[in-house]
């Protein structure tokens, strides 16, 4: 039905394409929205140019940026069902008042996947997606894991200033670029007090199916930190195969040139081996 809105005429455009396998010519496309045959053409000529559908001699089919964006969509849909119990075991093991495991797959926001915290840390878990144009994403675990490979977004959030939040927040620069090098050479990160005074946080970064990416993480009282034990745990967490991870790609060295993971070597692998600094607390 042409709810004569442009979404509601693109959505019944695309349902009428993809009910069934063949391509759908112009005049059955028009038979099946109700739609006038110069508005049906121009809608599906402006999906055909967005990769959402496909045109040939036969009519219009479904297009790969539509097949991408399902795969995607069910990517994230598995993760998330996995995400559960292995956060529970990733609690349990280390008795962390709060763990979460959040996408990074898109450029420019984090979203969460999942997370499980104690009674009344309710506001630890703050609010979600959250933007990685802020540069307070600089004086956490997780934006130094993620933009330790995005050299060109981290020089922009510095060059804006990173907020203090507490007395031992990080606002350098040159500081800054310290604990981007060794996140990357790391393969986790390790903040302590800077977002909350009396907590600290470890973060790992994991790989999904396709390209898909993903940190693992955990929030615990400092004086009850244990963070080598815990790294181990988290480690572990991440090797689950029932994370469904996809083999590590080799990644692109930032311009900290020592900044890197070694090709075909995750945060979690590189831990085990010996070729990360584990923490000494």
């Amino acid at each position: 039905m042409d709810d004569r809105t442009v979404l509601g005429r693109v959505l019944l455009l695309l349902s009428a394409v993809s009910d069934g396998d063949d391509p759908v010519s112009l005049a059955e496309l028009t038979r099946r929205t109700g739609l006038p045959k110069a508005t049906a053409r121009r809608i599906a000529e402006d999906l055909a140019v967005r990769g959402a559908l496909t045109r040939s001699p036969d009519g219009y089919a479904v297009g790969s940026a539509i097949y991408t964006l399902s795969s995607r969509l069910t990517e994230r849909r598995d993760v998330r069902v996995s995400a559960t119990p292995r956060l529970a075991e990733l609690q349990r093991r280390t008795n962390a008042p709060y763990v979460w495991m959040v996408d990074t797959s898109d450029p420019l926001q984090v979203s969460l996947i999942g997370a499980l915290y104690a009674r009344g840390l309710e506001s630890a878990a703050g609010t979600w997606p959250r933007q990685v144009c802020d540069p307070a994403i600089l004086t956490t675990a997780l934006g130094r894991v993620l933009l330790a490979f995005r050299p060109e977004t981290a020089e922009a959030l510095l060059a804006r200033g990173v907020p203090r939040i507490t007395a031992a927040t990080v606002t350098q620069p040159r500081l800054l670029h310290e604990q981007l090098d060794r996140a990357a050479q790391d393969g986790y990160a390790l903040e302590h007090e800077q977002v909350r005074l009396g907590w600290s946080c470890l973060a790992l970064p994991v790989r999904t199916q396709g390209d898909g990416g993903a940190v693992l993480g955990l929030v615990t009282p400092s004086h009850s930190l244990k963070a080598r034990a815990m790294l181990e745990v988290l480690r572990d967490v991440a090797d689950d195969n029932s994370w469904r991870l996809a083999h590590q790609p080799e990644r692109r060295a930032h311009s900290l040139e020592s900044a890197r993971f070694r090709p075909g070597v995750s945060g979690a692998d590189a831990v085990r081996s010996g070729q990360a600094t584990t923490p000494s607390r």
